[in-house]
């Protein structure tokens, strides 16, 4: 009975060792280690991911966030024009119009901002031995040829005064005249004399000329005629209101 015994207990530990083998315990070892380390990396992600969104606050506190500096704004290059049409500075202006074709003999001529200009004069004789004189002013950006200021001689003035068309003044003087002084009003406002020289008519003209340009809108009021020796020769008040003094008109004749 004793050996029998000692048969049994013996095949009841081979069959306890077969049911728990030793590789399930260190399979349940390894499966516990991984458990441990899943859960670590797990906990290390976490915190970095913590620490980027701490991190992303800092940035987007406003005390953080830096003003970004504007950027140059577009510079336009400088232009200019002439006649509507602008091009830039250094690029060649637009081809301007000749001047329509006048009987007359051009005495004046040059630009001002945006076109150009040119007096041209004539002289007709009439059928009762009598002269008349014609003056053109035409400049280029407006319907040529402009307006025809026709007088006869002799003359001591004879005038166009400025419109919206031509901020000018233009006429036909003695050719004892050296100077002509302007007065013009705008908007009321009485603005500062303008004098301009006379321009010589040159052989077969015995009259000679004058070109005044004035602001925008003026009116002429006045008109005082100088000699070469600085003595007026004739004054015209062109309303009842005129911008010389008492003593300075009395000085000098009615042009007209």
């Amino acid at each position: 009975m004793t050996e029998l015994e000692e048969r049994l207990r013996r095949f009841a530990e081979e069959g306890a060792r077969q049911a728990h083998p030793p590789g399930v315990a260190a399979a349940v070892r390894r499966g516990r280690l991984r458990r441990r380390r899943l859960v670590g990396a797990a906990a290390l992600t976490l915190a970095a991911l913590l620490g980027v969104g701490l991190g992303m606050q800092d940035l987007l506190r406003p005390s953080s966030i830096q003003p970004v500096a504007p950027g140059p704004s577009p510079t336009v290059p400088p232009t200019r024009c002439v006649r509507g049409v602008c091009v830039g500075i250094n690029d060649p202006l637009p081809s301007l119009p000749a001047f329509e074709p006048v009987p007359g003999r051009v005495i004046a001529h040059g630009t001002q901002p945006g076109y150009r200009w040119r007096l041209v004069v004539r002289r007709k004789k009439l059928p009762d031995n009598q002269w008349e004189v014609a003056s053109i002013f035409q400049h280029d950006d407006v319907y040529s040829p402009g307006a025809d200021l026709v007088t006869l001689e002799p003359v001591t003035l004879s005038l166009l005064t400025p419109s919206e068309e031509y901020p000018v003044v233009s006429g036909i003087v003695t050719d004892r005249a050296a100077h002509v002084r302007l007065w013009l009003e705008r908007d009321g406002r009485v603005l500062a004399p303008v004098e301009v020289r006379v321009i010589d008519g040159g052989p077969g003209f015995p009259e000679n000329f004058f070109v005044a340009f004035v602001s925008q809108g003026s009116v002429l009021r006045d008109v005082l005629l100088v000699d070469r020796r600085g003595q007026p020769i004739c004054h015209q008040q062109l309303t009842k209101r005129s911008a010389l003094g008492a003593d300075s008109a009395s000085k000098a004749d009615r042009c007209f």
